[in-house]
């Protein structure tokens, strides 16, 4: 479920500082160019996690430009008419537990919970 901007939109989330490998180890493993694209964005730190981030890293500011991805709108798409797939349980179910582990608001966790998903048949 990637994120659009809109007017007085807020997307809860998790910003993490990864070394390079670890970025492209990530990139690697979610098919980055050809599922998705890497995107910058400009992100606002919520006030206990910029008091966090400032201590860590000497930065002075509350918005960070971090890295992310989001899903590409290439010819892969099965479904031309369709935004973008939606995603699958495995998928949704880790974006879920970070947010509830994290203590992200318990209206965003119930939004997460009522996203439509991608349920791929069982293998056999």
């Amino acid at each position: 479920c990637s994120v659009e901007a809109g007017p007085g939109g807020e997307v809860p989330g998790i910003v993490y500082r990864l070394a390079p490998l670890d970025w492209l180890r990530l990139c690697v493993s979610e098919a980055a160019g050809l599922s998705y694209d890497v995107v910058s964005v400009r992100v606002r730190l919520y006030a206990e996690e910029d008091r966090r981030y400032r201590s860590r890293w000497g930065h002075d500011d509350s918005f960070v430009d971090a890295l992310t991805l989001r899903t590409s709108t290439g010819p892969w798409r099965i479904d031309q008419q369709q935004r973008e797939p939606p995603p699958s349980d495995r998928y949704l179910g880790l974006i879920r537990e970070g947010a509830a582990r994290r203590g992200l608001s318990s209206t965003w966790v119930k939004k997460l919970d009522d996203t439509q998903r991608h349920n791929r048949p069982p293998s056999s």
